[in-house]
């Protein structure tokens, strides 16, 4: 089974994530802004991925910061 998650606020979507590659969701508070957090097996695989410069740094940043590439913002509907 495979997860296709686009962000509408960013300027890049995540793209495809494999179910089989999310090994636990984590949800984190940061300020007043709630995160998804997808931890994956092989999280290189999802950076190397990216083919668009900053998509790649804002991975990598993510990696660093949270411990996942793939991090999602939620955001309240109205």
């Amino acid at each position: 089974m495979i997860l296709e998650l686009h962000s509408i606020q960013a300027l890049w979507g995540v793209g495809t994530v494999e179910w089989n590659d999310i090994i636990r969701v984590t949800e984190k508070q940061v300020v007043s802004t709630r995160l998804l957090i997808l931890n994956i097996r092989n999280p290189l695989k999802y950076i190397n991925e990216r083919k668009n410069f900053l998509s790649k740094q804002a991975f990598k940043l993510n990696y660093k910061t949270y411990g996942s590439p793939v991090v999602i913002f939620r955001v309240p509907c109205n």
